[in-house]
């Protein structure tokens, strides 16, 4: 209910901000990861708990993040729709 009355603009910020949280964990886990395969968990096994934590928590962000595009997506094409449909009856 509560995103039916969000407006396109914060739509859009909400998708943004979504995007860039999951950019910020997947390029982490990405850099967890690239540093685990060059050295080794033994040399510093936080790292690749980092790894697997920022990966877990992209992983549970993404259908989020999918959601809210797609809400975004739907929300801009039925108000492209109603804006056209006003202009076809004047």
């Amino acid at each position: 209910m509560m995103l039916r009355k969000l407006g396109l603009g914060a739509l859009g910020a909400l998708t943004a901000c979504l995007t860039v949280l999951e950019a910020l964990l997947a390029w982490t886990w990405l850099r967890g990861m690239r540093y685990v395969a060059e050295y080794g968990a033994e040399e510093n096994p936080y790292a690749a708990e980092d790894m697997e934590i920022a990966g877990i928590c992209a992983l549970i962000l993404l259908p989020l993040f999918l959601a809210a595009l797609a809400w975004a997506v739907c929300r801009i094409i039925l108000w492209s729709k109603k804006r056209a449909g006003a202009r076809s009856e004047r």
